[in-house]
């Protein structure tokens, strides 16, 4: 009898969880649901998020692909409605899905101090959500040879802000006046009127003539001029 009872049971159970699988076989993931939503959305920077899908939802299984479309929505929109819908047995939703737009962003490696010249190790560019009315800097060469403003913790997001271009010449520095006009280049003596650094327009005073140029800063000794 007791062999017959437990049995008895062990059957009832094993009956019990293969109609639990059998249900479950009918309805369709809801993952697959979820995912047919984002990626109708996401890519190109975009990140999507399916939301208020309760897992407990009960679809026939979908002999098809799942065709989803999404509705109208304003530009740069953070929340849209994409329709997912299954052709065969024909059933659809409505599904919510969070949009967050990801961009490349130069971050220092490490904790530096106030006036420290940036090197290529001390930055990288990473991937974090984007974040609007503020510009940023995409590319770490744009950070390198540049001098912080203030002292920054290791992954702060770089801003133009935050970098100034150290000065290689000084005010009152004698410099190398060079003016070029097709293959002819003419040099001369000058005088530095202000700090500047590579790139930089700056006034320099012709020592020869006493006239004062705007001039663009080569190096820490020559700055050419437009001729």
């Amino acid at each position: 009898m007791t062999i017959l009872f437990h049995i008895h049971v062990g059957l009832t159970i094993s009956l019990m969880l293969l109609s639990g699988a059998s249900m479950a076989a009918q309805w369709h993931d809801v993952a697959d649901i979820r995912a047919a939503a984002e990626q109708v959305l996401g890519g190109n920077g975009v990140h999507a998020e399916a939301t208020s899908l309760d897992q407990r939802l009960r679809l026939a299984v979908c002999a098809e692909p799942l065709v989803a479309n999404p509705g109208r929505a304003a530009p740069g929109a953070t929340r849209v409605t994409v329709r997912v819908a299954c052709p065969a047995p024909n059933w659809s939703l409505y599904v919510p899905v969070r949009l967050s737009r990801q961009q490349s962003v130069v971050v220092l490696t490490r904790a530096v101090n106030r006036g420290h010249v940036i090197t290529a190790t001390d930055v990288e560019v990473i991937t974090r959500p984007a974040r609007s009315g503020y510009p940023v800097l995409r590319d770490a060469a744009h950070a390198v040879g540049q001098r912080l403003r203030r002292p920054a913790a290791g992954g702060t997001e770089l801003t133009p802000s935050w970098l100034e271009t150290p000065a290689v010449i000084r005010r009152g520095q004698r410099v190398i006046l060079v003016a070029r006009s097709g293959g002819l280049e003419i040099r001369t003596n000058g005088e530095a009127m202000s700090d500047g650094g590579t790139g930089q327009q700056i006034q320099v005073r012709n020592l020869s003539s006493g006239r004062v140029v705007s001039a663009r800063v080569r190096n820490g000794d020559i700055v050419d001029v437009a001729f």
